[in-house]
């Protein structure tokens, strides 16, 4: 029986020594939140330039109606360009891997009535969190 107990028990040890993608450190998931909080305030702050800042080098926005924006420039060109203000918050954070996580979050705009949603697909680079891809869902 001991034998058996051990066999049992060994795959255990084995799968409880392997890091858990699927549990973030409290700092990556905090550290998301404030990456979305300052992407709020620099584009309704028309910053465009501190907005693309916060995407990956080869970072893209897709818009609701399929339209896409890739790469730091053009994201700069076009986030300097939203007018308005939108109020989010985040619902969800979803850990895929140590380095890659999604942020779901409701946005409104006082202009367009009702809550509204998108999607941010976050990868950790040289340490820090960036946007990867950006998309308005509804």
């Amino acid at each position: 029986m001991k034998f058996e107990l051990r066999s049992f028990l060994f795959p255990l040890f084995l799968l409880a020594a392997v890091p858990s993608f699927g549990q973030p450190r409290l700092e990556d998931a905090e550290a998301i939140r404030h990456l979305i909080q300052r992407f709020a305030d620099f584009r309704n702050a028309h910053n465009g330039p501190a907005v693309a800042a916060l995407y990956s080098e080869d970072g893209e926005y897709l818009a609701r109606n399929g339209a896409s924006t890739h790469g730091r420039q053009a994201l700069a060109d076009f986030w300097a360009g939203v007018l308005g203000r939108a109020e989010r918050i985040i619902e969800s954070t979803e850990f895929l891997s140590g380095n890659i996580a999604v942020a779901r979050v409701a946005f409104t705009y006082p202009e367009y009535p009702g809550t509204h949603h998108e999607s941010f697909v976050v990868v950790l680079e040289a340490g820090e969190w960036h946007i990867r891809l950006h998309q308005t869902v509804d």
